[in-house]
């Protein structure tokens, strides 16, 4: 596995684990929808970024 791509899994592997953790631990509607939305903007970035680490 390239180090390009090691860099990739541990980026996602790190984003995925931070946005889980916020949401168990927070009950709040109204806080869980800014978090849904970040955690959005995170997944089109995983998206944008893996284009680019194919060519």
């Amino acid at each position: 596995m390239s180090r390009k791509k090691l860099g990739f899994v541990a980026f996602v592997a790190t984003g995925v684990g931070l946005i889980l953790s916020t949401i168990l631990k927070e009950i709040d509607f109204f806080m869980l929808l800014p978090i849904a939305a970040i955690a959005g903007l995170f997944y089109v970035g995983l998206v944008e970024h893996y284009k680019e680490l194919l060519k």
